[in-house]
């Protein structure tokens, strides 16, 4: 999900060129996920 985000936005041109980093973005991917977990359990989301 964070991946197709940060390949539009040329800011982030230095995770995908010359190599894509895979570890940096499987981290935000993850660190994104907890985030969103711990929001979920809070109900702070509307239904």
């Amino acid at each position: 999900m964070v991946l197709s985000l940060l390949q539009r936005t040329g800011r982030y041109a230095h995770l995908f060129k010359p190599v894509q980093q895979e570890g940096m973005l499987r981290r935000m991917q993850e660190t994104i996920d907890w985030y969103w977990e711990g929001i979920q359990k809070r109900d702070f989301m509307p239904v």
